[in-house]
């Protein structure tokens, strides 16, 4: 039994396992539960440097992605909104559909922006730069998709819940529920 498979147990209660359920403490002790990291001692190595790790590198496991979670202040019945903390795919191979999608205005004119300059200076720096250049555009897209969703959301009255370790988007949502107040 390694470390993440050891149940943490607290008041005769079984807790789940550090780094599966949270890693947010005071929102365990405001839940009821004492802070996992006495009961455990600390993590072999800091979780919060991570956003997608593997819970064991046993055959079978799945990897659990970093969410954070949003509450909507005009719904508070409505599921919580949750970003995942990670490189966005469909922001990478298509960004201006993703800023529309997502309503990004601010990113998506960053990328316009960009790509006319891009256009703009092709004639000067040669094709092959310009596609480099349009690359390395997209892959910082990618990156920057989760922190542009997340400012759009707090600027549209979303409150942040917290950030929670999720196997999927589903699993987070539900997740944003315990952290109610």
């Amino acid at each position: 039994m390694d470390y993440w498979d050891r149940p943490a147990v607290t008041a005769g209660k079984a807790i789940v396992p550090i780094g599966v359920h949270s890693l947010t403490p005071p929102l365990e002790t405001s839940l009821g539960y004492a802070p996992q990291d006495e009961v455990l001692g600390p993590p072999p190595f800091p979780l919060c440097l991570f956003c997608t790790k593997w819970t064991s590198f046993r055959p079978g496991s799945a990897p659990v992605t970093l969410y954070a979670l949003y509450r909507s202040v005009d719904d508070p019945t409505a599921l919580p909104v949750a970003v995942s903390e990670r490189f966005s795919w469909f922001a990478a191979l298509l960004p201006p559909v993703h800023a529309l999608v997502h309503r990004l205005w601010a990113h998506l004119s960053f990328f316009l922006l960009a790509l006319v300059a891009i256009v703009l200076a092709a004639p000067f720096i040669g094709a092959d730069a310009g596609t480099g250049l349009y690359a390395v555009l997209a892959i910082a897209c990618g990156f920057a998709a989760p922190g542009a969703r997340r400012r759009s959301l707090q600027r549209s009255g979303f409150v942040p819940l917290g950030h929670r370790f999720a196997r999927d988007i589903d699993t987070a949502r539900i997740a944003g529920f315990e952290v109610r107040s």
